[in-house]
């Protein structure tokens, strides 16, 4: 009995070692640009935003993956991942608002980028030519403008009490305080 867990215990040093050793090879200049052995660095970078508290990262999923949220809040510490709000709520309060489809909100409710105020509470969406307001976990959200004319550079005020943006219109811009 020795004599075999002795000899299993040799065999799988022996197919080891090779593979830690290469794990231990330098890199070189040859290994990357040889057409032959060059190493594969092909792959998809993460998209990433850090939140305000230092602590949480907003992670962008592949919108082909079913099985995970758009965009999902990473403990940077753990790793935990939940959802970062409820996909759901969102795209029930945007069906709320006329000219909305079921199609629409699931869309809008499934970015992968928002435009968040300074609390990382609430989002602001440009879609179809006019601005939308939705705090997070809300069961309402709120239509900001509405005509044909596009708004560009939504933006929340530094105290978050206005949103503001730039587009064709009247002369002096369009400023609204969030009700």
């Amino acid at each position: 009995m020795r004599k075999q867990l002795k000899f299993v215990v040799g065999l799988l040093f022996v197919a080891l070692v090779p593979s830690i050793r290469a794990q231990q090879k330098l890199l070189t200049i040859d290994d990357i640009f040889d057409p032959v052995k060059k190493v594969n660095f092909n792959g998809t970078v993460p998209n990433i935003r850090w939140l305000k508290d230092g602590r949480h990262y907003l992670l962008a999923n592949d919108p082909l993956k079913r099985d995970v949220p758009r965009l999902q809040k990473v403990d940077a510490v753990t790793g935990e991942t939940v959802p970062f709000f409820d996909v759901a709520k969102m795209q029930a309060a945007l069906m709320t608002l006329g000219g909305v489809t079921d199609q629409d909100a699931k869309q809008l409710a499934n970015r992968g980028f928002y435009q968040l105020n300074n609390d990382e509470t609430a989002v602001l969406l440009n879609w179809n030519n006019d601005l939308f307001y939705y705090q997070l976990g809300s069961d309402k959200a709120l239509r900001v403008t509405n005509n044909s004319e596009e708004e560009v550079g939504e933006t929340f005020s530094p105290d978050d009490r206005m949103l503001g943006a730039a587009g064709r219109g009247p002369p002096g811009g369009r400023c609204r305080e969030r009700e």
